[in-house]
C-alpha cells in the first residue's frame, strides 16, 4: 500500500520531466516558426496524437476500462487488456481513414483561415500524422493497465520519450520544420517510441494468457463511448476555443496554443496526479459505502482546488516573466509575446474550476455514471460558446475565446459537482476550509503583488525567484488541505 500523496508526488515528478520536455518542444517550435501559418499547421499536426491520447485517457478509459480492469484480477485482466487493445485500435484505424477522406474540411475546422495554396505539403503531412491515431489508442489501453496495477510513473515518463524525439528533430540545424511531411513523420515515430516504452513496462501482457477468457463485461463499450464523448468535450474544449481564437487572424491559433501550454503545465503537474490516483482509489471502494466515497472525493477535490488556486495566483501575477523565459527568443517578437501573456492570464483563471471539473468528473466515472458527466460537459460547452459570442459583441474580441474557455469550466464544474454530491449546500466545514484557503492565499500573495507593482520591469532572475517563492509559500500555508491525501491508500493489486 502507498499513500495517495506519495503516489501523486512521484507522478508529479515524472510529469514534470515530460512537461518540461513539452515546453522545450514548444520553445523550439516557436523559435523556428514564430506565430506564422506554418506554425499553425505544425501545431495541428501535433494536435491529433496529443489530443487523442488525452481524450482516451481522460474519457473512455477512465469511464470504462480502468474500473473494469480494477474489478478483474490475474489472467482475466490480461485477457481484457489484449481484447480491448484489438477492438479499440481497429476502431481508430477506421477513424483515421474517415478523417483522411475529409482532410481539408477537418483542417478548416481547426484553422478556419488556412491557405492550402501557400502550404502545398500540409494535407499530405496531416494525412501521415493520422497514422498515429491507432498508436494513440494502444497508448491509452496500456496506460490504463499500468495505472490499474499501480505503475503510475511509466506513462508519465513516456511523455518524455515522445517530446524528446520531437525536440531532437527541431534542434537539428539542417532540418526545416516547415517541411510538414517530414515533421509529421517524426510525430508518428515519436508516438511509436512512446508506445514501445510503455509496453516494455508490462511484459506480462505480451504473453498470451492461458485459461478461459472471461465474458466481455456488459455495458463496457457503451460506457467507453459515453465516457469518450463526455471527456471529448472537456479535453476538446481548448481546441474548440483555440479554433475560435484563430478567427482573429493568421498566427492566432499559435498564440492560443502557446498560452494553453502555460495553462496545461500546472494542470498536469498538480491536478493530473490527484486525478490519476483518485480514480482507481474510488473505483476500488465498496459501492455501498457512500460515506467513504464522498469523504475521499471531497478531500481530493479540496486538495486539487488548493493546488490549482496556488498555481492560478502565482502564475497569473508572474505571467510576463514566464512568457519571456519560455517563448521570447528566436522568431518570437515582444508584441507576439505580449499577446501570449494576455491570453495566458485569462486561461489560468480557469485552473481552480478545471480542478473541480476534472475531479468531480472522475468521481462520476468511478460511480459508473459517465452519462451525467457527458451531458454536463455538453451544457458547459454550449454556455462557453454563448459567452464567447456575448464577449465578442461587447468588443473584447481578441480574448473572447479565452473568456469562453473560463465560462465553460464554470458551468461544467458546477453541474458535475452537483451530480456528484447532490444539489444541497456544501457542509459548513467545506465552506470554512475554502474561505480560509482563499484568505491565506491573499495574505501570502500580498508581498509579491507589491514587489511586482514597484518593479514592473523586474529582471528575469528576480521574477523567476519570486514565482518559486510565492508558489512554495502559498502551498506551505495551505498544507492542511493537502495532507488528507496521505490517508488515502493505493491498492496495487
Amino acid at each position: 500500500m502507498k499513500s495517495a500523496l506519495s503516489a501523486s508526488a512521484l507522478i508529479s515528478f515524472a510529469l514534470l520531466l515530460g512537461r518540461l520536455s513539452g515546453f522545450l518542444r514548444e520553445t523550439l517550435l516557436a523559435g523556428r516558426l514564430g506565430t506564422t501559418a506554418e506554425a499553425d499547421a505544425a501545431i495541428l499536426i501535433l494536435t491529433l496524437p496529443d489530443f487523442m491520447v488525452g481524450l482516451l485517457l481522460a474519457g473512455g478509459f477512465s469511464a470504462a476500462l480502468v474500473p473494469v480492469l480494477k474489478q478483474h484480477k490475474g489472467t482475466d485482466r490480461l485477457f481484457l487488456t489484449r481484447r480491448s487493445s484489438l477492438v479499440i485500435a481497429l476502431g481508430f484505424v477506421v477513424l483515421a481513414l474517415l478523417i483522411a477522406v475529409f482532410a481539408e474540411p477537418v483542417i478548416r475546422l481547426f484553422i478556419p483561415r488556412v491557405d492550402f495554396a501557400a502550404l502545398p505539403d500540409f494535407v499530405p503531412g496531416f494525412n501521415l500524422s493520422l497514422m498515429a491515431l491507432p498508436v494513440a489508442a494502444l497508448i491509452g489501453v496500456s496506460t490504463s493497465y499500468l495505472n490499474t496495477v499501480g505503475r503510475f510513473t511509466i506513462p508519465s515518463l513516456s511523455v518524455l520519450v515522445f517530446n524528446g524525439t520531437i525536440c531532437i528533430y527541431l534542434a537539428l540545424p539542417f532540418v526545416d520544420p516547415a517541411q510538414l511531411v517530414g515533421f509529421a513523420g517524426v510525430v508518428l515515430l515519436a508516438a511509436v517510441l512512446r508506445l514501445l516504452f510503455q509496453l516494455r513496462a508490462m511484459p506480462e501482457t505480451m504473453r498470451k494468457p492461458t485459461g478461459t477468457p472471461p465474458p466481455w463485461p456488459p455495458g463496457l463499450m457503451r460506457k467507453f463511448v459515453v465516457g469518450t464523448l463526455g471527456f471529448s468535450v472537456i479535453v476538446g474544449a481548448a481546441i474548440v476555443f483555440r479554433s475560435l481564437h484563430a478567427l482573429n487572424g493568421e498566427g492566432y491559433m499559435a498564440v492560443f496554443n502557446y498560452a494553453q501550454k502555460l495553462f496545461e503545465l500546472p494542470a498536469a503537474l498538480l491536478i493530473a496526479p490527484v486525478v490519476i490516483v483518485l480514480l482507481p482509489t474510488l473505483a476500488g471502494l465498496d459501492p455501498a459505502d457512500t460515506d467513504t466515497f464522498e469523504d475521499y472525493a471531497r478531500k481530493g477535490m479540496l486538495a486539487g482546488l488548493t493546488l490549482a488556486c496556488v498555481a492560478a495566483a502565482a502564475g497569473g501575477l508572474f505571467m510576463p516573466t514566464i512568457v519571456r523565459i519560455i517563448f521570447e527568443h528566436g522568431a518570437m517578437t515582444p508584441a507576439e509575446s505580449a499577446r501570449i501573456t494576455q491570453t495566458a492570464r485569462v486561461l489560468v483563471a480557469a485552473l481552480p474550476l478545471y480542478a473541480l471539473l476534472q475531479l468531480s468528473a472522475t468521481a462520476l466515472n468511478a460511480q459508473g455514471r459517465p452519462t451525467l458527466m457527458m451531458i454536463n460537459s455538453f451544457i458547459g460547452l454550449g454556455a462557453g460558446v454563448a459567452f464567447y459570442g456575448v464577449v465578442l459583441a461587447l468588443g473584447w474580441g481578441e480574448n473572447a475565446a479565452a473568456s469562453g474557455f473560463v465560462m465553460f469550466h464554470i458551468v461544467a464544474a458546477a453541474l458535475c459537482m452537483g451530480a456528484t454530491f447532490g444539489w444541497g449546500l456544501p457542509s459548513g466545514a467545506t465552506v470554512r476550509a475554502v474561505l480560509f484557503m482563499l484568505v491565506k492565499l491573499t495574505l501570502g500573495l500580498a508581498p509579491f503583488v507589491y514587489l511586482a507593482t514597484v518593479t514592473p520591469d523586474m529582471p528575469i532572475w528576480l521574477g523567476f525567484a519570486s514565482l518559486v517563492g510565492a508558489s512554495l509559500l502559498l502551498t506551505a500555508v495551505n498544507l492542511p488541505l493537502i495532507k488528507p491525501l496521505i490517508k488515502m491508500k493505493i491498492d496495487r493489486s
